[in-house]
């Protein structure tokens, strides 16, 4: 047999397999935090849209075609932002056919950035109050009765 032939089918072959690393993969079942198990979903792609509406979500485009709507969580969590045309690689849940939650975002660049739990439950979850809690906030629990802008409360600690 030909040398070069068989180094072409092996070629072939590779780049056809390659392929399909791109379409989207099944990762399991994981439950939410309200308890329900659902299908967790990977997939990679290039960046073919970002939300300019105020939600944090962009359009993933595989290299077979399909296009998916992928949510990323709240703007302000961690650097979940991505540009036009960059390649990205998201495990989430996929809702209906082609709309995902990502509960990980993979960016060109290598980083990592987390968005929910194994358990599901969102990695933003209890960050960024808004001074409701027993802190240092304006909200309930807050007392500064000599007024030096300290919390009473936190002053013995």
């Amino acid at each position: 047999m030909n040398k070069g032939l068989i180094i072409a089918g092996v070629t072939a072959f590779s780049v056809l397999a390659g392929g399909a690393a791109f379409a989207k993969t099944s990762l399991g079942n994981v439950k939410t935090p309200s308890g329900t198990e659902v299908a967790k979903v990977g997939i990679e792609g290039t960046v073919s849209g970002v939300s300019t509406t105020g939600k944090n979500q962009v359009q993933v485009k595989e290299a077979d075609g399909k296009t998916y709507n992928v949510k990323l969580g709240p703007r302000w969590y961690a650097n979940t932002s991505v540009k036009d045309g960059e390649n990205i690689k998201v495990e989430g849940v996929e809702h209906s056919e082609g709309d995902i939650s990502a509960w990980k975002l993979t960016k060109g660049d290598g980083s990592e950035v987390t968005l929910r739990t194994e358990a599901g439950k969102p990695a933003w979850a209890g960050q960024r109050g808004h001074g409701k809690g027993m802190g240092q906030g304006q909200g309930t629990g807050f007392t500064d009765a000599n007024g030096d802008g300290a919390c009473d409360h936190m002053q013995n600690q």
